[in-house]
């Protein structure tokens, strides 16, 4: 298979796109993470005014978990995008 310069820089677009996006993804996510790092403050504060009243910790429990839900599926739509454009770069340089 004979790759021409077109197709070697569509292909280069291609990955330079993908790379962009998963760059905006990455800034997506450490948003994100700023956000989650806010909410774990105001779990904190939520916490101890719970102990002080004597009440149960389940909005802690909750947010907690949540807040990890959503992180975990940035991270991994980023690795993934990451890793499509790997692929994608391989298989057209084959």
């Amino acid at each position: 298979m004979q790759v021409t310069l077109d197709t070697f820089e569509n292909a280069y677009n291609i990955v330079q796109d993908r790379i962009a996006e998963s760059v905006k993804s990455r800034n997506d996510f450490a948003d994100q993470l700023k956000e989650y790092k806010q909410y774990a403050k105001f779990v904190i504060a939520a916490d101890k005014i719970s102990e002080a009243l004597n009440k149960e910790d389940s909005l802690t429990d909750m947010l907690s978990t949540v807040a990890f839900d959503a992180i975990d599926q940035k991270f991994n739509t980023a690795i993934a995008d990451i890793e499509n454009s790997v692929t994608d770069d391989q298989v057209d340089r084959a």
